[in-house]
């Protein structure tokens, strides 16, 4: 295969054909590489197992034990040498392909800027004046043949003519069916995405059915037809011209909407739109007229000079309409309307200029192959990207239509049918996943297509994409695109199962009903995180990461972890030490600092506290590791519930004792046991001091035990005439002489 790709080195077709072997010896190599891997990991392992051989001076092992070392050993090595031979092939296989590219791409550049005679040149046109009269001969005499050979072919004609009557009943149904299908959907008043999703709908239904009509001629023509081979060849030519200019035109036609400007996509007048659709349709008809004409050319085995001189023409002629299209000052004007695409003026518009340019230049100076390769992929790539661009415009819409989501099902309201739809959030992440799958599938789809346009062998791309995504080597490490992903989707199953686990606890064993809120929560959340850190350990042993590496790569951070990340390693600690010693627990009433209310949440890093304002305050573990914390409902929600109420001096205090008392027993919250209690606190001021202190079975209806302790305090109080006094304010007022006035005013 070396010496033949040497042979080979200028013949671009002869590459191309040496290039399959060279990969399936690759694959072949690889494949080898890859199924003798276990079988030597086996061996080594069986080798370890036997032990060290008996050093010098040692007894000798046992002669079956020898005679197994000896058998192991040497498959070990034979296997060992057959692997080393697999990679070396891979390698030399690699660096042939390389060089195979390497050769063509060489010379690709080399044909490419290879100049021949100038337009300019008096020599070039009196070449092509002197062979004209024998092109013009050779011309009718295979156009007679050609001729000659059809009018007997009735399939021929027969296919012709069902042809031409395809495409005329096509035509009118497809008219016919597109607006209606736009009347209709114009009452729906869409957007500009949906009109998008339309304008896809209604380019297919123009570019596909004459498409068919066309291709079925074509192998009807094929098969069954008694053409000569250079009329197939012509043939086969026109039909891939012929496809060219229907997608195009079917493109620019719905995407400027001429004659219907309510669907047009582009903000453009009429005017403007219908200029740009001339200009891209004359393209697109000149383009598809260089195909057929080189091919014509091919058969009939025209001279030189002149397919050199048609080629240059024809390069200037798109590189003229393209530099009209970017002159045309009102079709990049846009018009500042809404629910229409904006194309700017600069991003689109400088490039095509340069290469308009670039192509009537480059024809002039005589690289014919440079204008006719710049003007065919300004073309076909613009071609392929205005279709991706109205591609990736629907993908929402699609999405939409896919999974249907709010809008979808208030069109059914609409309709009066019920809508199936989805529940909202998992319509809404599905819609969303969805789309992002379409338009990678759109980007990726369209850069292939653009890469085989380019001049990209198909294999070599096809190898490319299997090395990238099967493995491979960086340094001295193997990057596996496939490994990654299923780890990713262990990782993400791994998760879900323990979401689902949780869940499933949640309902039944862990329930409210059956264990304590805070227990709960601990073993919840601890589940959550271990089945977390299993996933990730999974998923990072499977896509091949070495936990040695891990463990060197901690071991560098861990400075950097004790001064720049202490307080975040500080807070992780915390929380672990929450989650297992539980001294709060969720559902429990503190008080730390300033803040306090219920504990709703306990992570890693932060407790979140649910103030009875009901607002959400997020406190670090650290805080609640080493601050002071008030715990209302530490091991029981048993609290005491203390009134204070002061009466006046003319009361009896044994009378009030007793009354608060009998109010404490009265309460409807109150414990038995531990009785209520009253205690004479204090002579006041102006008062006697009572505090009246009873128990309840649950300290978070401390202030409803409190409201409804004072009302009875107050009604009892009043029947029995005790009186609940205030300080008692004596104010004494003098009168003080008045100064005499002043005789100097202020």
């Amino acid at each position: 295969l070396e010496k033949a790709v040497e042979r080979a080195r200028t013949r671009d077709q002869e590459l191309s054909r040496l290039r399959p072997s060279i990969v399936d010896l690759l694959a072949q190599a690889t494949q080898l590489d890859e199924q003798l891997a276990p079988t030597e990991q086996d061996v080594a392992s069986q080798v370890r197992r036997l032990g060290a051989p008996p050093k010098e001076g040692e007894p000798d092992e046992p002669p079956d034990l020898r005679e197994e070392r000896t058998r192991l050993t040497a498959v070990e090595r034979q296997v060992a040498t057959i692997r080393t031979a697999s990679r070396v092939a891979q390698e030399r296989a690699r660096q042939l392909l390389d060089l195979i590219q390497r050769y063509r791409r060489t010379s690709f550049r080399d044909a490419l800027f290879e100049r021949s005679h100038s337009l300019a040149s008096p020599a070039l046109w009196r070449t092509v004046w002197q062979e004209g009269d024998a092109v013009v001969q050779q011309f009718s005499r295979l156009i007679g043949t050609w001729i000659t050979s059809l009018r007997t072919d009735r399939t021929f004609l027969l296919t012709l003519l069902g042809f031409a009557i395809g495409v005329l009943v096509t035509r009118w149904l497809r008219r016919w069916l597109i607006y209606r299908y736009r009347d209709q959907a114009n009452q729906m008043g869409l957007d500009v995405e949906g009109r998008a999703t339309s304008a896809v709908m209604v380019i297919l239904a123009r570019a596909v059915p004459t498409l068919i009509i066309t291709g079925v001629a074509v192998v009807i023509i094929r098969l069954f037809s008694d053409v000569p081979k250079s009329l197939e060849q012509l043939i086969g030519s026109v039909f891939y011209a012929f496809a060219i200019f229907v997608i195009v035109r079917s493109v620019t036609s719905t995407v400027l909407a001429v004659s219907r400007p309510e669907w047009r996509l582009l903000a453009l007048d009429d005017s403007a739109a219908r200029r740009v659709q001339r200009l891209l349709v004359s393209i697109a008809a000149v383009f598809a007229g260089s195909l057929v004409l080189r091919q014509l050319f091919a058969v009939s085995y025209a001279p030189e000079a002149l397919g050199h001189v048609a080629t240059a023409l024809i390069s200037m002629a798109l590189g003229l309409l393209m530099i009209a299209l970017c002159r045309a000052e009102d079709a990049w004007t846009s018009l500042q309307t809404e629910g229409h695409w904006r194309l700017g003026p600069w991003w689109l518009r400088v490039p095509l200029l340069l290469c308009g340019i670039a192509i009537v230049v480059a024809a002039v100076l005589g690289y014919v192959r440079l204008a006719e390769f710049i003007s065919s992929q300004v073309v076909l790539t613009g071609s392929i990207i205005a279709v991706a661009m109205l591609a990736q415009a629907t993908v929402g819409e699609m999405a939409r239509l896919l999974l249907p989501s709010k809008r979808s099902g208030d069109s059914y309201l609409q309709s009066g049918a019920p809508a199936p739809t989805l529940p909202g959030r998992l319509s809404e992440r599905s819609a969303q996943v969805l789309r992002a799958l379409l338009s990678v599938a759109i980007i990726v789809g369209a850069a292939l297509l653009i890469l085989l346009q380019w001049g990209f062998d198909s294999g070599d791309i096809a190898l490319r994409a299997r090395q990238a995504f099967f493995g491979f080597d960086v340094g001295a490490f193997r990057i596996s695109v496939a490994a990654i992903l299923i780890g990713a989707a262990l990782f993400i199953s791994g998760v879900f199962a323990t979401r689902l686990l949780q869940r499933s606890l949640a309902r039944t064993v862990l329930a409210p009903e059956r264990m304590d809120q805070g227990l709960s929560h601990s073993i919840n959340t601890a589940l959550g995180y271990a089945g977390l850190a299993l996933s990730a350990l999974l998923a990072i042993s499977y896509a091949g990461f070495n936990f040695t590496n891990l463990a060197i790569v901690a071991g560098a951070l861990s400075v950097g972890i004790g001064f720049g990340l202490q307080s975040i390693v500080n807070n992780f600690v915390s929380g672990l030490i929450l989650l297992a010693e539980r001294p709060i627990q969720v559902g429990d009433w503190i008080k730390v600092g300033a803040t306090e209310g219920y504990v709703r949440r306990i992570s890693v890093r932060a407790t979140v506290i649910e103030t009875f304002d009901r607002a959400n305050i997020i406190i670090p573990n650290s805080d609640l590791m080493t601050a002071a914390v008030t715990n209302w409902t530490y091991g029981s929600r048993l609290g005491r519930v203390v009134v204070e109420v002061g009466v006046s001096y003319d009361s009896d205090p044994q009378f009030v004792h007793d009354t608060l008392v009998e109010i404490g027993r009265n309460c409807s919250l109150a414990l038995a046991t531990p009785p209520p209690s009253v205690i004479f606190k204090d002579f006041a001021a102006s008062t006697l001091n009572f505090a009246l202190r009873i128990y309840i079975a649950d300290i978070n209806n401390v202030l409803r035990t409190q409201t409804e302790l004072r009302m009875a305090i107050w009604k009892v109080f009043r029947e029995r005439d005790i009186s609940i006094d205030f300080p008692q304010l004596d104010v004494h007022l003098s009168r003080k002489p008045q100064a005499a006035p002043s005789k100097f005013p202020a």
